[in-house]
């Protein structure tokens, strides 16, 4: 079975050890991450700009937002095109390791922004509802937004410092 950049092991830590390590440090950034972000962190490589961003989570250095939408990674996580790595629970271990860590939010109420594609306004709207420093996408008709105050950016160029996560233009 081809695995994700997670053995199940580590899938299982993440999941047993909940919330990772609070920001000891004021000022620390809060992002929500669009799904597409959590997928290509759970399937994609170990180097890849996604799953080092969770990790940077994991240690504590930005808040994750979360909302609802985790069932929505749950949904998309049990298309048969996604069996090869999620085997042996390790969707469900990871989405836990997700909602144990996360900031957890309502859905809010998502009012029209303009973006080209309907689907992502529930994203603007938890930012803005929940007043993120930053929104982490894929999505082109997201990153090309103009969100009046929100920043959206690809996980490449969210970068962690010592002192949290600086955004980088």
């Amino acid at each position: 079975m081809a695995r994700g950049p997670l053995s199940d092991e580590e899938a299982a830590r993440l999941a047993r050890e909940g919330a990772p390590r609070r920001p000891s440090r004021s000022g620390v950034i809060r992002a929500a991450l669009d799904v597409n972000v959590l997928i290509s962190a759970f399937i994609g490589g170990a180097d890849g700009p996604p799953l080092k961003l969770i990790y940077v989570w994991r240690e504590g250095r930005f808040t994750l937002v979360v909302s609802p939408l985790l069932n929505e990674l749950t949904t998309v996580l049990s298309r048969p095109k996604f069996e090869r790595w999620t085997g042996n629970e390790r969707a469900a271990l990871w989405i836990a390791s997700l909602s144990a860590g996360g900031d957890h939010r309502d859905d809010p109420d998502t009012p029209p922004v303009g973006i080209r594609d309907p689907k992502d306004e529930y994203l603007v709207a938890l930012g803005r509802r929940t007043d993120v420093d930053v929104l982490v996408s894929g999505d082109g008709d997201l990153l090309e937004a103009e969100l009046d105050g929100l920043k959206v950016l690809r996980a490449r160029r969210v970068s962690g410092t010592a002192v949290g996560v600086r955004t980088t233009g």
